[in-house]
């Protein structure tokens, strides 16, 4: 059963793996998508909202029950064509550009769960174009392998949702944004657990994420539910 909790929680790029019951809950100092949020935004490109560009920074990570740290942030290729986004090693996602302007996740690595998630077709992170107040939806199929023998341990099916809901004024360590705020839902059925990942990203034009919430409900066989929560700033 251990091994299958630590499972669950390693499958969302960029996400500290950290456990809390259901009911803990952080008190963070930035509501993304609530306050002055302008709805009357127009249409925004992915390519605006998330350059595939080599980039470097930090990243304030703030989780229930643990102390607040600061971690490095790498965004880099070998080709121009595959981008590979990290945080110290902890985990690493395989990104694309597509023909038609979307950016999509072929792949990541969880370096601290020592897995591999593999998504068919590519999981769509930001589609071509997002207009306020229309959803965007996908499907795809997840297989989660062991990172040294490549051994699968569980596989199963992935529904996705992105929308805009429009912009707002985040402040950060780094100074003031006005940022595209989105809100993404991965709700993620496995042969031995359920999970419903909710995302909150503030993204700016030129810089990429600058702030993020996410909430993670996961059912374990059916009967066992858990939650983890945690917020992520860019401090450089």
């Amino acid at each position: 059963m251990k091994s299958l909790l630590r499972l669950v929680f390693g499958l969302i790029p960029l996400v500290v793996l950290v456990w809390t019951l259901v009911g803990c809950d952080i008190k963070p100092t930035i509501q993304l998508g609530g306050g002055h949020l302008d709805r009357e935004t127009g249409p925004v490109r992915a390519q605006e909202l998330m350059s595939l560009r080599k980039q470097f920074g930090t990243f304030l990570i703030s989780s229930d029950g643990k102390p607040d740290r600061t971690v490095s942030y790498k965004l880099d290729s070998e080709d121009g064509r595959v981008w590979k986004e990290s945080i110290e090693q902890m985990q690493e996602i395989c990104l694309r550009a597509r023909p038609n302007g979307g950016i999509e996740i072929d792949h990541e690595i969880a370096f601290d769960e020592n897995v591999r998630v593999e998504y068919e077709p590519p999981l769509p992170l930001l589609p071509p174009v997002l207009e306020a107040g229309k959803a965007v939806q996908a499907t795809c199929r997840m297989t989660v392998l062991n990172l040294p023998d490549g051994r699968v341990r569980d596989n199963g099916e992935v529904r996705y949702t992105v929308e805009l809901l429009g912009r707002q004024q985040i402040r950060t360590q780094t100074g003031r944004y006005d940022a595209y705020v989105l809100a993404m839902k991965r709700q993620i059925q496995l042969l031995s657990a359920s999970s419903t990942v909710s995302i909150r990203a503030a993204y700016a034009p030129g810089k990429g994420l600058v702030a993020e919430h996410v909430v993670r409900d996961v059912k374990i066989l059916g009967m066992i539910n858990l939650r983890q929560e945690h917020w992520r700033w860019r401090t450089s």
